[in-house]
């Protein structure tokens, strides 16, 4: 919680210029992960570069994990194709 708290405060957070803050916040999520990262024995000398690499490689596949997204859109157009060819028979 340390980190968390020392990492927000609110000086830190004024100080910030608009165009920074994307750079800011990713900045104090990955403290807080690699916080997280070390105290696992088995990774605790894991550096930040290794830790923020990982972090982006699970991120850069995370968008459809498991196939749920491409699943919904299948369903979701089935749903409309079978509608539309009821709307027609009509």
């Amino acid at each position: 919680m340390n980190i968390f708290v020392s990492a927000l405060s609110a000086k830190a957070l004024l100080n910030v210029q608009q165009n920074d803050v994307k750079r800011y916040v990713v900045n104090i999520v990955i403290c807080i992960i690699a916080a997280a990262v070390r105290r696992n024995k088995l990774v605790a000398k894991a550096t930040r570069s290794d830790i923020e690499n990982v972090v982006k490689l699970w991120l850069r596949y995370a968008a459809d994990r498991s196939g749920g997204r491409h699943a919904r859109a299948a369903r979701r157009r089935l749903s409309l194709d079978r509608a539309d060819t009821d709307d027609s028979d009509e």
